[in-house]
């Protein structure tokens, strides 16, 4: 699971934590700044070095993200018998 910590996105300079239970895509990136960020443009990118990033309407940049924590859970229950 990934934690991502979003800030001053928007006009409003929201900001929220989302948990992706994968590994991060851009449909995911792109369905939380819709949903929590309000923002809608079609033109809506983002830039990620080193677990930072920049979200961009187009060239402008309208936000940030970060990458905080990345949790392996093991889900086969096996062990050593």
């Amino acid at each position: 699971m990934v934690k991502v910590n979003f800030y001053d996105v928007g006009r409003g300079l929201k900001k929220w934590t989302a948990s992706c239970p994968t590994e991060i895509t851009l449909d995911w990136l792109h369905s939380q700044v819709k949903l929590f960020g309000g923002l809608s443009a079609s033109s809506i990118g983002f830039l990620t070095v080193h677990g930072k990033g920049t979200i961009y309407d187009g060239d402008r940049p309208v936000g940030n993200y970060e990458i905080v924590t990345e949790t392996i859970t093991n889900k086969g229950g096996g062990g050593n018998g």
